[in-house]
């Protein structure tokens, strides 16, 4: 089964398949975007090496799924889907922006090159910073390097907010990590009131 769709209704993969883009070549047609998609969902779901796939998961070399995936990403493509998708399902009223949760986390680096230094976790690695809808689903998410502000962090997330036109969500929820005076006033700015779930204090 090398097209199985084992992580999306068929639906949502011929969107995929259908709104991604495919490389123009000067010699043989480029593979068809349903003949890789499944391998590369497959290593994003897992976490696996691409050299790991199972060759019962796509017909395809590996390489062929991560060359798509780096096309994707050097073109912007995978961020103006995910944008897209967004403003579908707003439309549908299937986002609730009345409350943002957000939460960053650190990702450890076993090699030093490129990352920061986090002297809180005492560790060097990358920020991952996320904004989620009040349901959970993931809205915006940036990377920075581990010694990197939460508070700097927090801001460039929230600027990247883009659900069609809609720029911000009506409330904040945050753990006390994110308690800054400046942040508040910064987000009251935005038309954003803050909640810090850690503290249950609101700041409206």
């Amino acid at each position: 089964m090398p097209n199985a769709t084992f992580f999306l209704n068929q639906s949502q993969y011929n969107f995929l398949t259908n709104n991604l883009p495919v490389p123009v070549t000067k010699t043989k047609p480029a593979t068809p975007n349903n003949e890789l998609l499944n391998g590369i969902l497959f290593v994003l779901k897992t976490g696996c090496r691409w050299q790991d796939m199972p060759a019962s998961i796509c017909e395809h070399h590996y390489s062929s799924c991560w060359r798509r995936f780096r096309f994707w990403q050097q073109h912007g493509s995978l961020k103006l889907s995910w944008q897209h998708i967004l403003l579908l399902l707003d439309r549908e009223g299937q986002i609730d922006l009345s409350i943002g949760n957000l939460d960053g986390s650190l990702v450890q680096a076993p090699q030093y090159a490129g990352v920061g230094y986090d002297s809180q976790h005492h560790r060097y690695g990358t920020n991952i910073s996320l904004l989620t809808e009040r349901n959970g689903l993931p809205l915006t998410n940036m990377t920075f390097k581990g010694n990197r502000n939460d508070i700097v962090c927090a801001e460039a997330t929230m600027n990247k907010i883009r659900v069609g036109a809609k720029r911000r969500v009506l409330e904040l929820n945050a753990d006390k990590g994110y308690d800054s005076k400046t942040f508040r006033k910064q987000m009251r700015k935005r038309g954003t009131k803050n909640q810090h779930t850690g503290t249950k204090v609101s700041a409206s």
